[in-house]
């Protein structure tokens, strides 16, 4: 075993499965020179768009300027209103359509899937314009309207003709998620 280093404070998360039950593998902290850690967050995800990564950095970061526990708790309300501010940028519309990307690495090929996944649409939509796309690689889309009965309806990957737009509600329950990842915990 070897000292990683010597933390200010560091706070773990409850496990996904069983509330309240904090694990090794989610957590996030200061070491003592400042550095912030962290492990199983969404801005460490691959899947999570780029705009959900920087608004849990940015509260990330107002986070690691505490000091103490106690200063933590009082940062947590600002992080808190900076996610506030961020959503209502998302609602007003304000946010590029490229930061709002969601990437999948394919398991298999397109044709393949047997579950119509957004994956596996984002993956079908350039095979059917003959672009070749193979398992290992990845595919973006944007969600356009999660709950959309027709399901090719549901992603969007910016072709010619594809109306340029996102599910509001499903990218501000990722802003929420990421955000009380950080924020919903005392310390």
């Amino acid at each position: 075993m070897s000292l990683e280093g010597v933390y200010r404070w560091i706070v773990f998360l409850s496990s996904k499965v069983k509330e309240g039950r904090p694990v090794p593998s989610r957590y996030f902290g200061v070491f003592s020179d400042g550095t912030l850690k962290t492990r199983g967050l969404a801005h460490r995800r691959r899947d999570t768009p780029l705009y959900v990564k920087e608004v849990q950095e940015e509260m990330l970061s107002i986070l690691a300027e505490a000091l103490t526990l106690d200063e933590l708790r009082e940062k947590q309300k600002e992080a808190r209103q900076l996610l506030e501010l961020r959503i209502a940028e998302l609602e007003r519309g304000e946010v590029d359509l490229k930061r709002l990307i969601v990437e999948q690495v394919l398991s298999r090929a397109p044709e393949e899937y047997a579950v119509e996944t957004r994956a596996a649409i984002a993956a079908r939509k350039p095979r059917d314009a003959g672009i070749l796309i193979h398992p290992g690689e990845s595919v973006g889309y944007v969600i356009a309207d999660a709950k959309a009965k027709n399901k090719t309806q549901r992603i969007t990957i910016g072709g010619e003709g594809e109306p340029q737009r996102y599910d509001l509600e499903e990218y501000v329950k990722r802003l929420r998620d990421a955000g009380k990842e950080v924020i919903t915990v005392d310390p």
